[in-house]
């Protein structure tokens, strides 16, 4: 079985087969752009509208936030350890 090349994403919903033994797979979710601080700040934001608006139950979004919460802190100190690495070459260089 092989997977179809044209899928930009895999979900755990498949779609039966089109044809022959290609597996195809459908989007359950909007793809979440979580690169940077500014991405996750986003994200949370709209948990709490949807907390607010009511669409989303307030244990719910307490669980996305805290998950967004950790994820921006891993997406911080991955940042600081790049810039860390940048400056370690450049300071190595000039000796």
């Amino acid at each position: 079985m092989t997977l179809d090349p044209e899928a930009k994403t895999l979900s755990l919903v498949p779609t039966p087969p089109v044809s022959g033994d290609v597996l195809h797979f459908q989007e359950k979710h909007p793809t979440i752009h979580l690169k940077t601080p500014h991405d996750v700040r986003i994200e949370m934001a709209k948990v709490y509208r949807g907390v607010r608006t009511g669409q989303l139950e307030s244990q719910e979004g307490s669980r996305l936030v805290y998950m967004l919460s950790a994820l921006g802190k891993a997406v911080e100190a991955h940042q600081v350890s790049e810039r860390l690495d940048a400056i370690d070459r450049v300071l190595k260089r000039r000796q």
